[in-house]
């Protein structure tokens, strides 16, 4: 994905919210702590992408703009729970 349509996405992503009101957010600072987690325990960002379906592109976005939907978060966590296992 281009960086221009990462940036699209997450704009129209954040009107949504915004529009809806939807609760099903959270702040950046959890998604930070998480990506730092992936970082600290060195690994590469494709997998990450590759078993979250999200790319690293959209997450560095979403952790320097935030809100952050919920859904991402827990992918996020779900991938680091099962590298640790």
């Amino acid at each position: 994905m281009h960086m221009t349509g990462d940036i699209g996405i997450v704009n129209r992503m954040s009107a949504f919210v915004l529009e809806t009101g939807a609760k099903n957010i959270m702040e950046s600072e959890e998604l930070v702590k998480l990506m730092e987690q992936v970082d600290a325990k060195g690994i590469g960002w494709d997998k990450v992408e590759a078993a979250t379906k999200v790319s690293h592109a959209i997450l560095k976005l979403y952790a320097n703009s935030g809100p952050v939907p919920v859904t991402i978060i827990n992918k996020l966590k779900k991938f680091l729970e099962s590298e640790a296992e």
